[in-house]
């Protein structure tokens, strides 16, 4: 069940240059911790992470309808880094 941690890989240019360097980003579950991330791509990718890190992005403010302020949702991302003979397709189905 730990594979709920785990929301989508994020594909953008920073996260496509990270590829080459054997670290992939995804998007992750706001409750998740590093150890469930962990168990998540050992699970789904068959894979044994060597470190992963965390950041927490805030959620920006925006102005909606009259100009009344909102706040959009928090996200947390996780970098993955890989031993260098490992790989994961993250664009398989794109």
């Amino acid at each position: 069940m730990s594979y709920k941690a785990l929301a989508h890989p994020l594909i953008t240019e920073k996260s496509t240059i990270q590829n080459s360097l054997n670290q992939y980003a995804f998007l992750v579950d706001n409750q998740a911790n590093k150890i469930e991330i962990k168990q998540a791509i050992q699970e789904v990718y068959d894979v044994m992470p060597l470190k992963v890190r965390i950041i927490v992005q805030s959620g920006k403010l925006v102005r909606s309808g009259r100009g009344q302020l909102s706040r959009q949702k928090k996200c947390k991302k996780a970098i993955i880094t890989l031993p260098q003979d490992k790989k994961i397709d993250v664009y398989e189905g794109v």
